[in-house]
Order: C-alpha cells, then structure tokens, then sequence
C-alpha cells in the first residue's frame, strides 16, 4: 500500500508524499480509462479520491478551516465528475450478479428490460468520459498545489491521533443515526464514514500501531457489507424508473438481500463504535 506514513518521516513529507502518489495513480487510470473507456479505471481514480480526502481529513484540525475546504471542495468535484459513470457500471454488475446467483428469481425478459436500459445509459455516459478526464485533471492540479503550499510543517503525530478519534467519533454519529433511521441516505452517509476511518487506519498503521488497533480488517469487511448494500440500493432505484410493478419479484429478492445485509452490518458496526 503506498498511502500509509513511513516511520521515520516527517509528517508533512509523507502528506505530500501520499497525495503524489495518489495522484500519480489517477493520471495512470484516467489514461488508460480515456484509451478504452475501461469501467475499472473510473473505479480506481475514485478510490484514489476517497484516499485524498481520507488523509485531508485526518489532518483537518492542523490545517485551518479556510484550506481545509477549498482542498476538499476541489476533491469533491473530481469524485461527482466521475460518480455517474461509475453508477451504472455498479447497477449492472450488481444485476448480473444477482441474475447469476438467483435464476430462478429473474425471468429472461425482466432481466433483458433492465440489462438493455442500463447498457443504454452506460454507452452514453462512456462517451463523457473524455470531458470528465479534463476536469479531473484540472481539479487535481488545484487540490494538489494545496498540499505543496499548506501549513503542513507544523503538524505532528498527535495531530494524526487527533484526527482518527474525530473520524470515530464520526463513524459512532453516522452509525447511531443508520441504526435510528436505516435510509438510504444514512446508510451511505454511514458507509462514507466508515471508509475514511478505514483509509486513515491504513495510513496509521507503521507509525501508530496503538491508535489503530485491530480495527482495519473489521471496517474493511463493514465498509464491503455497505457497500453492497449501496449498491443494491442503486439498482432498486433503476428498477422504480422503468416502472417497479413489472418486476416485483426482483424488488423481493432486493428487499431480501438488503435486510440480510443491513443486518450482518449493524452486528459489525455495534462492535466498533
């Protein structure tokens, strides 16, 4: 993994280091998403995104509210710009998969309505995807010049365990209001959280062991359960735009499969917060 600190270096070295790195990885993907509109490159830069905006908040409280939000707000549009072309690509996937994994459950023809309007909308969305490359580039050049000009000399490792207790303390709200209050909504605001205290445990991981613990593989098996979970909820949002009376056995099979998943998460987020 190359977003974690060294041990023996200065915390703004490895800031700037980790943000080159990632940054790298995203020119390398866009690249090669522009040459053949390949979907798992799209899904790579995002990756690379969250990990920028994991590690700007795990520092947030040293850097000033000012540079704090001009770098996230340059990140975040690089994240929307490319958030509609990854969306299709999940609701197919999740389609497939679930068409794989009960076929008995999804006729022929409900799978063909779907599959052929989600196909339709990634076509449309792949050929975007070049506009999309140039904003990317231009927002991270911006995030970027941030990390190269912040205050970060000043920082230290008690600003990093600083910033892994108020993304706990985080993930503990978002829990508590997804447990309240199971939305959609919730449950994703939930799952953001817990992919940054998973990002910032990696990072953390050779320089504090002690504040990290042995939470990293369990947030990274939570962060995958919501996942799916968010993913299924997406395709439960396509299916309601084609029409949800003509594929009801499908939106059981969803319901289904999202209360099992709501389910082995809450068990997993009990334990952690």
């Amino acid at each position: 993994m190359g977003y974690k600190f060294k041990q023996h270096e200065r915390i703004s070295d490895g800031i700037r280091r980790i943000a080159g790195e990632q940054s790298l990885i995203i020119h390398r993907q866009l690249k090669h998403s522009h040459a053949d509109g390949h979907s798992e490159s799209v899904h790579n830069v995002r990756i690379c995104v969250k990990r920028l905006r994991a590690l700007l908040r795990l520092v947030r409280d040293g850097l000033g509210a000012k540079f704090y939000h001009r770098e996230n707000d340059a990140l975040r549009t690089i994240a929307q710009s490319l958030s509609s072309a990854r969306d299709v690509e999940v609701q197919l996937v999740t389609l497939q998969k679930l068409r794989r994994e009960h076929p008995r459950e999804i006729s022929a023809k409900e799978f063909s309505i779907l599959q052929n309007a989600l196909l339709s909308r990634h076509e449309k969305q792949s050929g975007r995807m070049a506009a999309s490359a140039a904003q990317v580039k231009t927002s991270l050049r911006s995030a970027l010049l941030g990390f190269d000009e912040g205050p970060l000399k000043g920082l230290r490792k008690r600003d990093l365990r600083s910033g892994v207790r108020l993304c706990h303390r985080r993930f503990v709200k978002a829990y508590k209001q997804a447990r309240r209050l199971p939305t959609d909504q919730n449950l994703h605001e939930w799952r953001k959280r817990t992919k940054d205290w998973y990002y910032q445990s990696c990072m953390m991981k050779r320089i504090s062991p002690e504040s990290v613990g042995e939470v990293t593989g369990r947030l990274k098996q939570l962060g995958d359960c919501l996942g799916d979970l968010h993913d299924l909820a997406m395709l439960k949002w396509q299916i309601e735009k084609n029409g949800s009376h003509r594929f009801d056995k499908l939106q059981k099979l969803i319901g289904d499969e999202r209360d099992e998943l709501r389910q082995a998460a809450f068990k997993s987020g009990r334990r952690l917060a």
